[in-house]
């Protein structure tokens, strides 16, 4: 599963910055004022709307078994993709954003529980994050994905992100392992200061 995941990543990664089909989700990024560099850091991708996932992961060697443990990767369509990895860099599932323009589903789509994602557990960004959390012994929690790119992007790197506002007590436990200290950042609205 930690290989399909990672070829998973690697193909949108390419139809985002090799392929026509990605140009307006690269559009909307660089909108965004997300950077080439940062689209590789993280792996940012694109689910194209007309996929050939399936067929170019049955090629790598892949079996349909493997794609329903995985939580069925090609269920991403027309879709910006955030790679999610654990704490050791592994990717264990995505996030999917619409772009603006287009408007079928809901805005976010994540992986569903598999045997390796956990939406209670995974915190996003924690891989890319963890060194500087622990030098400053802090880490600043946002909502999403693009919190936290931007944020390293002008050199916050200690942010990361739960699941929308959804923090758990296994959250709190995975952050809890780098540093004592976290500062909320949600965003200003009623869900945000709930949560907070």
């Amino acid at each position: 599963l930690f290989r399909l995941n990672a070829a998973v990543a690697t193909f949108f990664h390419h139809a985002l910055m090799k392929l026509p089909v990605g140009v307006p989700a690269q559009a909307y990024l660089a909108k965004r004022k997300i950077q080439p560099a940062t689209m590789e850091t993280f792996q940012i991708g694109f689910a194209p709307a007309q996929s050939s996932l399936v067929a170019w992961l049955t090629k790598e060697g892949f079996r349909p078994a493997d794609f329903n443990n995985s939580g069925h990767p090609e269920r991403f369509r027309n879709r910006i993709m955030f790679p999610i990895r654990d704490a050791l860099g592994h990717v264990v599932g995505f996030t999917g954003r619409l772009i603006e323009d287009i408007q079928d589903g809901p805005k976010y789509l994540n992986t569903p529980e598999t045997p390796l994602f956990h939406k209670s557990k995974v915190v996003y960004g924690l891989y890319e994050a963890k060194d500087a959390i622990r030098r400053y012994q802090a880490a600043i929690l946002m909502e999403g994905q693009m919190d936290v790119i931007l944020s390293h992007q002008v050199g916050v790197r200690v942010a990361i992100a739960s699941s929308g506002t959804a923090l758990t007590a296994e959250h709190v436990r995975t952050i809890r392992r780098y540093s004592p200290k976290v500062l909320l950042a949600f965003d200003a609205d009623q869900a945000g200061q709930t949560a907070t």
